[in-house]
């Protein structure tokens, strides 16, 4: 019996160039672990000037202000 699995026909997936869209954190971690799995040739692909999407450097607003409650994690009473 011929094996019809040879690299000609099915070439590595890891050598083909990979498009990330995005620069975000979703699309940063994204390139990160394909390129820890192997990929060889990663591309983050963005319209800004820099990195990380809406928490981007170049996108802070004057007057942007954050709600942010600062308070120890609890367990609902409802789970008791």
């Amino acid at each position: 019996m011929i094996s019809t699995h040879s690299p000609e026909t099915h070439p590595d997936p890891l050598l083909e160039s990979v498009g990330v869209i995005g620069s975000g954190i979703a699309g940063l971690i994204t390139a990160h672990i394909l390129l820890q799995d192997g990929f060889k040739s990663v591309e983050v692909l963005t319209r800004d000037k820099s990195v990380g999407g809406v928490w981007s450097g170049a996108r802070v607003y004057s007057g942007l202000h954050i709600n942010r409650y600062v308070l120890p994690p609890r367990l609902s009473r409802l789970l008791f």
